[in-house]
């Protein structure tokens, strides 16, 4: 029935739970769980990409402070070494390595978001950039081929640097920067299929 079917999915949740002999309860839902759940709801009906870069933008824009602040020596070293394979990739393209760019590029804003050390922050940046992983193959690598430019190459050593040196105002900087370049080809990939 429609309601059993409600309650399971508030199970899923865990906006309720079930106790034997007791019955339904309220239970204490993560909310990173319901945004990701909500956001894979979402992209299956296609969200449009600007919405989706727009989100990405203010969550790496919003936490580069604390990334930059609380980062440890060997977060800041990992991001140095993900700044150099990105440019090792992106100077050597092939159609092989395009997806190999998109993953290095990821993990390169992944780490920086590690360095928050806030969970929540984490796990939502997963969910955004298997969203964009995703949809980097439906656009036939068009994520590849918008990033993999002397500037984007520049940019994340840049910001690997700002990083080392501890200057946060370097660092958001940089990011807003090379975030808007992407936020425009997001922009130009969906006047394209639209």
């Amino acid at each position: 029935s429609v309601i059993r079917d409600a309650v399971g999915e508030l199970r899923t949740l865990g906006v309720l739970k079930t106790r034997k002999s007791v019955g339904l309860l309220v239970g204490e839902p993560d909310p990173i769980a319901l945004f990701e759940k909500a956001f894979e709801i979402s992209t299956t009906q296609m969200m449009p990409l600007k919405d989706v870069a727009q989100l990405r933008y203010t969550l790496e824009i919003g936490s580069i402070d604390a990334a930059v602040k609380e980062a440890t020596a060997e977060e800041i070293a990992q991001l140095a070494d993900l700044a150099e394979q990105f440019a090792d990739r992106a100077a050597h393209p092939s159609s092989e390595e395009s997806h190999s760019v998109d993953s290095v590029d990821l993990a390169f804003h992944r780490m920086m978001l590690q360095c928050t050390h806030n969970d929540m922050i984490i796990r939502m940046h997963h969910v955004v950039t298997a969203y964009f992983g995703r949809i980097s193959g439906e656009f036939n690598g068009w994520l590849a081929n918008s990033v993999t430019d002397d500037h984007a190459i520049w940019q994340h050593r840049a910001i690997a640097a700002a990083f080392a040196k501890r200057n946060v105002e370097a660092a958001r900087s940089l990011l807003a920067l090379h975030l808007a370049g992407l936020a425009d080809e997001v922009e130009h990939a969906d006047n394209e299929t639209s």
